[in-house]
């Protein structure tokens, strides 16, 4: 009997300390579930900083895994952790395109513009020597001229993003230059020499009055210059693309990829453009001592309102192409001036002498329309191509002012405020991010 006892009891004792193992390689309290709500996708906006920071960085992002390894040895601690970072937004996204606070965009343009409406400033008039009568042979010099010349200027935005909003848009503010060297052409008439009877000479307009210092002048020479200036301050709101995407290469790395797709953007700003031009006729006669006669006017067009534009691309891997505009309503502030002088000693009349001036107000408008391409140097920096359409209305174009009875030389001096203007050509430019 005591035998069997002491069995049982060292059975017994061997049961309990097998217990008491497998007790002790169980914890007392298992680790408390995560959190339901992910980290990673925030209920409230982040700060300015993490919109502009990107939160994968690699370096960053290895520091961490080190960093909670290190913890989790110590503290043996298996709570899955969390980025400590810039965290991502829920709809944050598009870091390697455009990527930046301040953006600047400069473009070398070279643009072609149209002439003035056309009409003759004077004639040749044919005079028969026998019988007195005169006609007009319809050689003239055209108001319109000759076609202007292409013209290099220059456009230049610095732009601040300002916000980035819950649906993924960026709001900037952003300033705007467009200026050109001056669109200039020359014309000129000559009267022919006396042939078969006929001497000629030229008359200006109207062919039935006489202006000292213009009529029965040999030859007249025109110059026309426009010069067009153009400053904005623009209110931006841009979509970016979708979630940058991660893929992996065949060397087992990975790496960010922008998304394909389209973006847009509209804006809303101010800008004031001026338009200068000037027109200048002068005649001569070198067969009579002291003739001579200049016809000068000036005319400024300073117009100041407000425009609505946007742009459309559609961005690809390392390029982008698609179109840009804008249109606005303007009060154009006309300035019209005159200055006709003209003397002719072989002529009883008197010298001709003529300084008018005449303001104006008018609604005007300008519209422009470009169709872009462009390729990404890197996140920082893209190079672009495009073709620019323009249109200005409005205007008081000084070869339209032309009249020695009306508009500015009458009475009641005024302008012709309906002009247009159409501009088209290329430009080039460089965008960079910083």
């Amino acid at each position: 009997m005591k035998l069997v006892a002491w069995n049982l009891t060292a059975i017994g004792g061997a049961i309990l300390v097998a217990t008491g193992s497998l007790r002790a390689q169980t914890p007392e309290m298992l680790p408390e579930p995560a959190a339901s709500s992910s980290s990673i996708f925030q209920q409230s906006p982040p700060s300015v900083e993490s919109w502009f920071e990107s939160p994968h960085s690699d370096v960053q992002a290895h520091s961490d895994v080190q960093s909670k390894a290190a913890t989790q040895d110590e503290h043996y601690d298996v709570t899955p952790p969390g980025p400590s970072g810039p965290q991502v937004y829920s709809s944050s996204s598009g870091y390697w395109w455009r990527d930046g606070c301040w953006y600047g965009d400069f473009d070398f343009v070279v643009w072609h513009r149209t002439e003035p409406r056309g009409g003759d400033f004077g004639v040749e008039v044919a005079s028969n020597t026998s019988s007195g009568q005169n006609s007009i042979t319809g050689v003239g010099l055209n108001l319109k001229g000759n076609a202007l010349p292409l013209q290099a200027g220059a456009r230049g935005t610095l732009g601040y993003f300002l916000d980035r909003d819950s649906d993924n848009r960026d709001h900037s503010l952003e300033i705007t230059y467009l200026g050109f060297n001056n669109w200039e052409g020359d014309d000129n008439l000559t009267a022919r020499p006396a042939l078969n009877g006929f001497t000629f000479a030229l008359q200006p307009l109207p062919a039935n009055e006489l202006f000292t210092g213009f009529s029965n002048a040999q030859q007249y020479f025109s110059n026309y210059r426009s010069d067009l200036q153009s400053l904005e301050l623009d209110y931006r709101v841009r979509n970016r693309p979708g979630r940058d995407q991660l893929q992996m290469g065949p060397d087992g790395f990975w790496s960010r990829h922008v998304t394909q797709g389209r973006t847009e953007s509209i804006f809303v700003g101010l800008r004031g453009i001026s338009e200068e031009e000037q027109f200048n006729v002068s005649s001569i006669n070198s067969t009579i001592t002291g003739f001579a006669g200049n016809y000068r006017i000036n005319t400024k067009n300073h117009l100041l309102g407000v425009q609505v534009g946007g742009d459309l691309y559609d961005v690809h891997e390392g390029f982008y192409w698609g179109i840009k505009g804008d249109a606005g309503i303007y009060c154009n502030f006309v300035d019209g001036f005159a200055n006709v002088f003209g003397t002719d000693p072989s002529a009883s009349a008197t010298p001709l002498s003529v300084q008018n001036n005449a303001t104006d107000q008018t609604a005007s408008f300008f519209g422009e329309l470009s169709f872009m391409a462009g390729y990404d140097i890197n996140q920082h920096l893209m190079i672009h191509a495009g073709w620019d359409l323009a249109q200005l209305g409005g205007l008081a174009l000084a070869p339209e002012q032309v009249s020695f009875t009306t508009r500015l030389l009458s009475d009641t001096p005024f302008t012709r405020n309906d002009g247009q203007i159409f501009f088209n050509g290329l430009s080039v430019g460089l965008e960079a991010y910083w």
